[in-house]
């Protein structure tokens, strides 16, 4: 039996379950819109970003990941 593959991602993509993982404390409790001033979870939100950031420069060897 063939299995099906399709590479067109443009309305939607699948999400990998380790992103997910990551990604839903800032979907439920930590979630705010970063735009304003004055948020409650400022902070954690940008310490997530920032995060974020650094993992994916160091997954294309952008730079060293900084602990």
């Amino acid at each position: 039996m063939m299995k099906t593959l399709s590479l067109d991602h443009a309305a939607t993509t699948p999400l990998d379950e380790r992103v997910l993982v990551n990604m839903l404390p800032f979907m439920t409790d930590e979630f705010s819109a970063m735009q304003t001033q004055h948020t409650i979870s400022d902070k954690k939100q940008k310490n997530g970003l920032k995060t974020a950031r650094e993992k994916v420069a160091y997954l294309i060897n952008g730079r060293t990941l900084q602990k």
